[in-house]
C-alpha cells in the first residue's frame, strides 16, 4: 500500500485526505502548537525509521515558533515555544532560560534555510513532496520581506519562489484560501471571536471542508509526481 506522510501544527492536525489520496495509508504527525523545526525533525526521523513514504505534505506554520530542551533534562524532552502557545508573561520567563533571542529576521532566514535543506533531503531520497504556507500570509503580514532587510533574503526568496515543491510561498496562504472559499470555522472559534476582529490566517477551519484546499493542491501534486527524478 502507498503511504502519505503529513506533518504540521494544529491547522494540519486531524487532516485526513482519504478521498484525495484514495487507497493510501495516511500518517499525520501534526500536533497543536508545533513548530517548523519540529515538523522537519519529526518528518526526517519518521522516514529514517520507516522508510520512504510515497508523498509528503508539510504545511508551514509560524516562523517564530521553536522547540527547546529543558536544561538538565536527561530525558531529552523537547517543548514547543511560540507566541501562539505561550502568553507574553510566560515567554518572558521561558526565553531567557533557553538563551533565546527574539529576532524576526533570524526566524525568517532560518525558516528559508530549513525549508530548502528539508526539501533537498526529500529530493535526495526521490520522495514527492509539497510545502506551502498555512497561516502566515507573507504578502501582508511580514514587512521584513519588503523593506530594507529584503536584500538579506533576496537570493533565498528567489529560490523559494522558483522551487517546484513549494507552492507560491509569498502569496498563497492555506487558511486564507479556505476562508475565501467558504470553509466553516470550527464552533469553538466562532464563539471565541464573536464580536471581535478576526485574523483569517490564524483561524481553524472544519477539516471536513479541507476538500476545498485539496482540490487546489491537486494540480501541484500531479506536477510533482510527474517530475520525480
Amino acid at each position: 500500500m502507498k503511504r502519505l506522510l503529513l506533518n504540521g501544527c494544529s491547522y494540519t492536525h486531524g487532516w485526513n485526505p482519504t478521498e484525495w489520496f484514495a487507497g493510501y495509508e495516511i500518517t499525520n504527525l501534526a500536533i497543536r502548537g508545533g513548530s517548523n523545526l519540529r515538523i522537519f525533525r519529526t518528518t526526517i526521523d519518521w522516514i529514517l525509521k520507516n522508510g520512504n513514504p510515497d508523498f509528503v505534505i508539510t504545511p508551514i506554520t509560524y516562523p517564530e515558533r521553536n522547540e527547546f530542551i529543558l536544561r538538565g533534562d536527561t530525558d531529552y524532552t523537547l517543548i514547543n515555544v511560540g507566541y501562539f502557545t505561550h502568553t507574553d508573561k510566560e515567554l518572558e520567563k521561558l526565553l531567557p532560560r533557553y538563551d533565546y533571542y527574539i529576532n524576526d529576521i533570524y526566524h525568517l532566514d532560518k525558516l528559508f534555510i530549513d525549508m530548502l535543506t528539508f526539501s533537498a533531503f526529500l529530493k535526495q531520497r526521490k520522495i514527492p513532496h509539497l510545502m506551502f504556507d498555512m497561516c502566515n500570509h507573507f504578502s501582508e503580514d511580514h514587512p521584513y520581506l519588503f523593506c530594507d532587510a529584503s536584500p538579506f533574503f533576496a537570493n533565498k526568496i528567489k529560490t523559494i519562489e522558483q522551487h517546484p515543491n513549494i507552492i507560491d510561498f509569498f502569496n498563497f496562504c492555506g487558511n486564507i484560501y479556505l476562508s475565501d472559499n467558504n470553509a466553516a470555522m470550527i464552533p469553538e472559534e466562532l464563539a471565541l471571536y464573536s464580536g471581535k476582529p478576526i485574523h483569517r490566517r490564524a483561524l481553524h477551519y472544519n477539516k471536513n471542508d479541507f476538500f476545498i484546499l485539496e482540490k487546489y493542491l491537486d494540480t501541484y501534486r500531479k506536477k510533482v509526481e510527474q517530475h520525480v527524478e
